[in-house]
This record gives C-alpha cells, sequence and structure tokens, in this order.
C-alpha cells in the first residue's frame, strides 16, 4: 500500500524493549516509523489492523521512542474506523484505493476488476469499469470478534470519498 508493506504475524506481540531500534508498537502492531508494520494476530484486533493501514497510508504517523509508537492523525484526515458495524478505510485526502495479490487472492475477496482475474484492483475516487461503488465484502469474526459487512461507496450519497464504507 502506498509502496508500504502490512505484514501479519501469527504470534504474540513482542514487549517495547525488544522491537528493532527505530521501531515501536501501538496495541498489537509494531511499526517502523516508515509506514511499514506487523500486526501480530495471537491478540490483534480489527482496530490493529485499521491502525496497521493508517500508517501504510499516511492517514496516521507513528514517533517511535524507546519501543514505544505513540500515533496521530495527519491533519485533515480521518482514521480508519468502525461505526455502527461499517467498516470505513481511509485512504487519506487524496489517494484512490489500490489492492494488489497473487493467484487467486482478489477474486476470493469479490475484487477482480473487469476481466475478472486480475492480479490488482483500483478503487479510484470516480466510478468506472470495474468499480466496487455499492458492492459488499462480508468478513467472519476476527480473533474472536464481531463479524463485519463493507460497503464500498464512491463518495455520492452520503458515503465518503475519503472512506470506504
Amino acid at each position: 500500500m502506498n509502496g508500504k508493506t502490512i505484514t501479519f504475524s501469527n504470534g504474540p506481540t513482542p514487549a517495547a524493549a525488544a522491537v528493532a531500534s527505530g521501531s515501536g508498537v501501538s496495541g498489537n502492531v509494531v511499526n517502523d516509523g516508515s509506514g511499514n508494520s506487523t500486526v501480530y494476530l495471537n491478540s490483534a484486533t480489527t482496530a490493529d489492523v485499521l491502525k496497521a493501514i493508517d500508517l501504510a497510508t499516511g492517514v496516521q504517523t507513528a514517533v517511535n521512542t524507546s519501543g514505544t509508537a505513540v500515533l496521530s492523525v495527519t491533519a485533515g484526515d480521518t482514521a480508519s474506523s468502525v461505526v455502527s458495524g461499517t467498516l470505513k478505510i481511509s485512504t487519506g485526502t487524496a489517494t484512490d484505493l489500490s489492492i494488489t495479490g497473487t493467484g487467486n487472492a482478489l477474486s476470493f475477496l469479490g475484487l477482480t476488476g473487469p476481466t475478472q482475474n486480475a492480479t490488482s484492483f483500483d478503487a479510484s475516487r470516480t466510478a468506472g469499469a470495474g468499480g466496487i461503488n455499492g458492492k459488499t465484502l462480508t468478513f467472519t469474526s476476527f480473533n474472536g470478534g464481531t463479524a463485519v459487512n463493507v460497503t464500498f461507496g464512491d463518495g455520492t450519497g452520503g458515503s465518503s470519498r475519503r472512506s470506504i464504507s
């Protein structure tokens, strides 16, 4: 995402003293201060995944000191969130969403674009061929939490242009 990497690790979140120099822990996410993060799935929540997405898109920034991260939302942006069961992923004030994967990863998520077998998917702020406006993606329970339906919007009819809801 924006040249940044989000890694998911099937393990416990390390203590602040155990992370690499220059990195920091916030919740169950370790970030390198440059937008790259690792989400530790043994204790991670949806909020931790959204935090990693925001760090990658630049919606949030991290100041890492002694292995601890203090996050702040970039002026003019809104952090990604779950509100009343709706997942809102913020891509910043001027960034379109682009997702890439290998094999059938994107088609498994229902993000196949106009060719039905693409390995990349772009959701621009304007509607176009292969757009996802109005489509719903369902996530089952994450780490024992509540299942979430994601309905994508294009910024019209009350949906935010800065978020996918």
